[in-house]
């Protein structure tokens, strides 16, 4: 009788013991994807940045192009 009595606290316990580490590893996972989570928005972060810098950059080099090229035409025009 003792002995049944031990071997179930024995299974109940392993069972917690089970139920404690699935939610630890489940906690760990969480964990793990809100790291790669973060990580990714951040890289994203950073591309939407240098491709709205590049962008810009390429507007105004357009625009300075531009600006300069109706600067130097009415002179190339008087040339001849």
């Amino acid at each position: 009788m003792q002995l049944e009595a031990i071997n179930e606290i024995g299974k109940s316990s392993l069972m917690k013991r089970q139920v404690e580490m699935k939610r630890l590893s489940s906690d760990k996972r969480i964990s793990d994807v809100k790291e790669q989570q973060h990580t990714v928005t951040r890289g994203l972060s950073t591309l939407v940045s240098t491709s709205t810098r590049l962008l810009l950059l390429v507007l105004l080099s357009d625009l300075w192009g531009l600006s300069s090229q109706s600067l130097t035409l009415p002179a190339r025009a008087k040339e001849p």
